[in-house]
């Protein structure tokens, strides 16, 4: 490859070249336009095009090309346009457009599979054509020519596309860790601490171990914290996801979706939201009983309570890990049916998806109404004449059960609700928008779990601490 250090061009195309190397570029010093389209060419070397220094166009159309070493361009400070479109190229580097002058970049009809975090303030100086809408995600601002556009679960936004939602999320994952941490931890205190009573039944003292409603009651909200506490860090994770990424997400949303972190986030989610559903019935139905019928013990004993609690999460981690597996293996799919890990949208296309989206819409409705219906009874109830000689001034615990009914059926109405719509609403689009998901599974959602400890934990301690002083 030699010639007279006067050209300004020199053309190779169709020439069978495989190899552009250091050693073999000796190209005349002068050239302007150097041709190596339609050859089999896989490999060009680094520094290859560095004594260059008036080379303005470089076309590399038609290749076998598969990656461009990072210092490829260097010193060709004049180079304006370069295309290498119709190649194999895996991987887009920023070092490799580091080039100050270019202005035109044709990477067309390429395989890439991975790009550059810092890819996106390089690529916004550059008129670029493209048909990978990866690319096109970001280049909304940009001169570029984009012939391609995402499809579901795929698209140009980003998970938490506004400093509200941002700071919504952190907030919301923040209170979500620490009340429920702390709320957890301060039950367990109270139940180390417990000591035997003595209670008199049928005009016998008997001295038995404390197995009252209250000490059953602490166990189902601790199972509820500890829940909480698993939706806190998915939350956590999504934040610190959306924060890594920025607006380079969809850039990166396929490699994220395809991932098996993302899976295991997706059974997370399922789980956390049913489990929530049931241990909240759960503690309606005992809290029912307990009010309705004082003497039986059934749902008072510690560890009848406990297994009932730890066979719901067994089954509702059973059901979410059988749709998942489902998803993955059994219909084949290769990524997750959305960019928050969360079995909603695409229903169209997946069996399992329109299953558990169904199944959680209907949970959360059904549960609803149980426990409206349940904290009715129990406070009509508790509202009938006491026949009973008591120490503990009675119509205060009728007023703080009401409040807490009445608190919890608020939060309950405002968060199952609108989520139950959202989920049936998905089922029947072909897409989902994703800001309305990621709202309703950053703001939406945690609002019972942020709720729950305030009403069970802290206000009665609270309460305690006032009527005490």
């Amino acid at each position: 490859m030699t010639g007279s250090e006067n050209l300004v061009s020199s053309t190779w195309t169709k020439s069978f070249l495989t190899n552009v190397l250091q050693d073999s570029c000796t190209f005349p010093t002068k050239l302007r336009l150097v041709d190596l389209s339609e050859n089999a060419i896989y490999n060009v070397s680094s520094f290859c095009f560095k004594r260059l220094k008036f080379l303005a166009i470089l076309l590399l159309t038609g290749n076998d090309i598969t990656t461009l070493p990072a210092n490829v361009f260097v010193e060709t400070q004049s180079l304006k346009k370069v295309d290498i479109s119709r190649n194999c190229l895996i991987h887009l580097s920023s070092t490799m457009l580091a080039v100050q002058s270019l202005i035109i970049l044709n990477i067309s009809q390429n395989s890439f599979v991975d790009f550059s975090q810092d890819l996106t303030g390089q690529i916004k100086t550059i008129f670029i054509s493209t048909d990978d809408y990866r690319l096109c995600c970001l280049l909304t601002d940009s001169p570029a020519i984009c012939t391609a556009d995402p499809s579901w679960p795929m698209s140009c936004n980003v998970l938490l596309d506004s400093l509200a939602a941002e700071v919504s999320s952190a907030t919301t994952s923040i209170l979500l860790l620490i009340l429920n941490t702390v709320a957890s931890l301060t039950e367990i205190i109270q139940i180390v601490l417990s000591k035997k009573e003595k209670y008199h039944f049928d005009g016998n003292v008997k001295l038995v171990k404390k197995q009252t409603l209250s000490t059953s009651f602490t166990t189902n909200i601790i199972w509820q914290n500890m829940n909480d506490i698993l939706f806190g860090v998915y939350t956590v994770i999504v934040f610190a996801i959306s924060r890594y990424y920025g607006e380079t997400f969809p850039v990166f949303a396929p490699a994220w979706l395809s991932s098996i972190f993302c899976s295991f986030l997706t059974f997370l989610s399922g789980f956390t939201v049913l489990n929530s559903l049931y241990v909240a019935n759960h503690t309606a139905i005992s809290r029912l009983f307990a009010t309705k019928y004082p003497f039986k013990l059934t749902f008072k004993n510690t560890k009848t309570n406990l297994k009932a609690l730890v066979s719901g999460s067994v089954g509702v981690s059973a059901f979410c890990t059988l749709c998942v597996s489902i998803y993955c293996f059994v219909e084949g799919q290769e990524r997750m049916s959305s960019v928050m890990c969360t079995f909603t949208g695409r229903t169209n296309q997946s069996p399992s998806v329109i299953t558990l989206t169904s199944t959680t819409a209907a949970v959360e409705i059904c549960v609803f109404v149980s426990i409206f219906i349940q904290y009715v009874v129990i406070c009509m109830e508790l509202s009938k004449p006491s026949q009973m000689t008591c120490s503990i001034d009675r119509s205060s615990q009728q007023t703080s059960v009401i409040i807490q009914a009445v608190v919890l059926l608020l939060s309950y109405a405002l968060c199952w609700l609108p989520s139950a719509a959202k989920l049936i609403t998905s089922v029947s689009m072909t897409t989902y928008p994703i800001q309305l998901l990621a709202w309703n599974v950053m703001l939406i959602l945690p609002l019972v779990s942020v709720i729950n400890p305030l009403i069970y934990c802290f206000f009665p301690l609270l309460k305690q601490k006032v009527k005490k002083n």
